[in-house]
């Protein structure tokens, strides 16, 4: 096979646990919870200090956003009709 050589697997010791016991879960479980509690309540914090903006700024935003996309549709459907028609000319 092209020269390719598969090493061989890691030795398994006799002494390691494949299982985790109960209580290893148990404490992992613990953790977790501890973590994820640690995360949301940090998360939390955060949030108030972000400064959201009000409805007229969303509006105003969302209106500048569609109407920007509109054009720039616009913009590129001319140049592709515009392309098409051009290369049509040179093929013919």
């Amino acid at each position: 096979m092209l020269g390719v050589q598969i090493p061989p697997g890691l030795p398994i010791s006799p002494k390691a646990k494949l299982v985790p016991s109960q209580s290893t879960i148990q404490l992992d479980v613990a953790r977790g919870l501890k973590k994820l509690y640690k995360v949301i309540t940090e998360v939390k914090v955060e949030m108030q200090k972000v400064s959201w903006s009000t409805k007229d700024e969303l509006i105003g935003s969302t209106t500048v956003v569609i109407v920007s996309t509109l054009l720039l549709a616009m913009f590129i459907g001319m140049v592709d009709i515009v392309l098409s028609r051009f290369i049509g000319l040179i093929l013919k």
